[in-house]
């Protein structure tokens, strides 16, 4: 009902779509009636409901690529705000220093399908 204020009396309830400068932030709307907690994410030309994982992978040409750590987020989360939880994790687990990795974000839609990676 976040889009939809009620009205009426409690005999004839109804409902009538917000206006435009009433519809809550897109961080605390609910974007999916599947998942209260999916958000509408834009990334560039690319918009989606639902999450945003970070896999933060190795980067060694000699080797190949393995996957160090995983983080999943709101799709309202900017990548500015993961980067220091993503480095303070790889520190923790005492893998290579930060330089050596490379992290990937990918969008995860409440329909479970995962876009292409986009490297940053």
């Amino acid at each position: 009902m976040q889009n939809f204020l009620p009205e009426g009396s409690a005999d004839e309830p109804r409902a009538v779509w917000r206006a435009t400068d009433d519809i809550p932030l897109s961080g605390s709307a609910i974007s999916s009636p599947h998942d209260t907690e999916a958000r509408r994410g834009c990334k560039g030309q690319t918009e989606w409901i639902g999450f945003k994982v970070y896999l933060t992978e190795t980067y060694d040409t000699a080797t190949p690529n393995l996957i160090t750590n995983v983080e999943t987020t709101a799709a309202t989360v900017t990548d500015d705000a993961v980067t220091p939880v993503i480095h303070a994790a790889l520190q923790q687990r005492a893998t290579a220093q930060p330089a050596h990795h490379r992290y990937r974000v990918r969008k995860l839609s409440t329909s479970g399908a995962v876009s292409r990676a986009l490297p940053l």
